[in-house]
This record gives structure tokens, sequence and C-alpha cells, in this order.
């Protein structure tokens, strides 16, 4: 964290309105001397498959506990795979743990949850949590020993950004970069009106005066890309289909590995600059389940439609899901016994290319159900 602190830029004050209440911020400050005091570390916790709005408040945090001489961890499980995320964990060299081992629990004085409830991270089941910082709707409610800060704005990065102003840190530009980063992934870039607030637009002006311009826009337009994403861009703009004229797009891939299902939302935020008011991905992920992801700048009714659409199979709905938020929204159908055994027999087919067509027309049976069940609900309901 050393390299960090160079190049330290003071927060204008100009603008420092209390988004979060003094109380709140006083009592973020006790507890911080309390875990000083004790002499152990923090444990700073964002929900799985993180994205940048998760790793730019994380990051922000541990930079401000090490400016007080106190060690502090990033956890994150599930994947990191979507290209942005991984070039911004490589630019900026964010240190994340996927796991923490009951053995190592005594050495946290303090729980940390950034950017979601604790129930949406793997990694932090069953912790006690001294603070949630979080910006979604509905937040659960705690026991009285947990502090919650939280305001429904557009980016956790922009609640985070106003708790260091309120706590007078002064943020070096990879930081303020970050946090940059975080604010423009979770609103589109300002597109998402219904979600997008002026703290979000105060907060990204101000950081634009302190961050790495650069290196932000490597992160956020010049991505690093692989192969394999390249492969799965491909396939999925061969095998397309228009709805109601091209107002909506569905896009197929016939397989996925789980380590590349971030890819897929890359594809289909990508769909959207097309021009369609809806853009889907449906993929089948490792043999076991069908993943799709939306995006939407319609009058799509998002949740909606996609738990009308991908209706769960009863005898898995526990480990099935659907939903979705203003623009973006997915499901997760996980393959019943007999379709998990016929992926099977399709996997012991020696002849490559052979494997491929017999996995491609398999694939086509769930494309094409999915297809006429998304016709059927814009026929009914319209975009």
């Amino acid at each position: 964290m050393g390299k960090i602190a160079e190049n330290k830029q003071k927060i204008p004050e100009d603008t420092l309105i209390n988004l979060i209440s003094p109380e709140k911020v006083n009592n973020f400050k006790k507890r911080v001397e309390a875990v000083k005091k004790s002499g152990k570390r923090v444990g700073l916790f964002g929900h799985d498959n993180g994205d940048p709005d998760s790793f730019a408040p994380l990051m922000a945090l541990k930079y401000y506990f090490f400016t007080l001489e106190i060690e502090a961890d990033i956890f994150s499980g599930g994947s990191t795979g979507h290209p942005m995320n991984t070039t911004m964990i490589k630019e900026l060299k964010i240190d994340i743990r996927n796991e923490i081992l009951k053995e190592d629990l005594d050495k946290y004085g303090f729980m940390i949850m950034c950017d979601g409830m604790p129930n949406r991270t793997s990694v932090a089941q069953n912790l006690k949590f001294d603070i949630v910082l979080d910006h979604h709707e509905n937040p659960l409610i705690f026991g009285e020993n947990t502090l919650l800060i939280h305001d429904r704005i557009g980016a956790c990065s922009t609640l985070i950004y106003f708790l260091m102003k309120a706590l007078k840190v002064d943020l070096p530009n990879d930081v303020a970069t970050a946090l940059a980063l975080g604010i423009s992934s979770d609103t589109k870039d300002f597109s998402k009106k219904s979600e997008t607030t002026k703290w979000d637009e105060d907060a990204h002006k101000e950081l634009r005066g302190i961050y790495n311009y650069p290196l932000f826009e490597k992160i956020h337009k010049w991505y690093d890309l692989v192969d394999g994403h390249l492969a799965i861009i491909g396939e999925a703009y061969s095998n397309r289909r228009y709805i109601q004229g091209k107002d909506a797009l569905v896009m197929g891939v016939v397989e996925v590995s789980e380590g590349q299902t971030a890819y897929l939302s890359h594809v289909v935020d990508k769909a959207m600059r097309t021009g369609v008011k809806v853009a889907i991905i449906i993929a089948n992920e490792a043999g076991h389940s069908i993943q799709v992801k939306v995006r939407e700048n319609s009058n799509l009714i998002i949740s909606n439609f996609c738990k009308e659409v991908f209706k769960l199979n009863e005898s898995e709905v526990d480990k099935a899901s659907a939903g979705g938020r203003t623009g973006s929204g997915g499901a997760k159908i996980p393959f019943t016994p007999r379709e998990l055994g016929m992926w099977k027999v399709l996997e012991k087919e020696t002849d490559p290319e052979e494997k491929r067509k017999k996995k491609e027309k398999y694939f086509g049976i769930f494309f094409d159900y999915y297809v006429e069940k998304i016709e059927e609900y814009v026929q009914k309901n319209g975009i």
C-alpha cells in the first residue's frame, strides 16, 4: 500500500454537504478508533461477482485504513472475469482474496460490507458485520450493533467518496480513478436517469480533478480482451434473432465455462450500442444451467420480464434466480437431472466436430424455446 500514498490530492470542500449524517460519521470514527486500539485487522467485503462499483469502495477504504496504520484485506467471491474488472484489478493493483479461513477470523476486529447486503456474498456468510455501506433499494434490517450507512443513489462509490470527504481524507489519484470508474460503471455513464442523482454527478465532477485520466480511459473504454472473449462475441452475434423489427436482439452461445460467464455481461452491454431497445444473451453454462443476461433502454419492466420468460424449474427453484433492476437483469436456470444426463452423453462424443454439432443442436432446443417465450411476452406487453 506504500506506493498508493504518493500523489495525494486534496478533495474539494465547496460541495461538502451531509449526504451522510454527522452522527453516522462520528459513529464510524468511534468504531475505527476501537479497532485501532485492538491492533487487529479489518475485513472489507464486496458482493459476489464484483464490479468496479464494488472494488472501488473497497480500495478507497483500504487506503483510508492504511493512512491510520491499520491493516485491511479485501474479500470478494465469485467471478471477476468481465474484462473491465480484470483490467481494473491489474492496473490499480487491487489485492483481492476469495475466501476467509475460520482459523483467521480472530485476526479481524472489524468487518465492513460494501455495495450490497451480507447475503450477497458467499465469502462472508454467517459473519457479523460492524458496518454496511450500500446504495441499493430496501436494505435489510440489522441488529442494533451494525452501523448502516445507506442512501438511494446511483453508485456505492459516490457514498464512499462523500464519506472520505467527511473524514477529510486526501485521495491519491489511483483511488480517485477507481471511484470515478465505479460511478461511471454503475450509472452507465449517467444514462440511467432514474437511478442517477446530483450526488453522483458532483462526486464524479470532483474526482475528474484528481484522477489519472489516461488510466481511467484505458480501464473504462480500452480494457484488455482475450481470445476466448472474442470468440464468445463472434458466436453470440452470428447466432442472433431480432424481435419486433429490430427493437429486441436475442443472442445465443452454445457453451461457456463458469469462468467466462462475466463475458456475457460485456457482450450484452455492447449489443445495446447497436440501437436496440432490449438486448438478451442466452448461454449454456458448463453443461449445468442456462445463464441469461438482459439489458434494456425501454418501457420494459425488466424484473417482471425475467421472472415470466425464464420461469424456474420447480425441482430446482432453490438454486435458480431471475429478476433485475432498472436497465439490467438476468436469470440462471439449472438443468433438470434429465438435461444434465443428456449433456453428459454429448460430452462422451470423441469426434470434436461431431461433438460440437450435437451440442449446437441440443442448445438450439433451449434457445428456440426462450426466443418463442420472449416473442410471446413482447407481443402481449410491448417493449
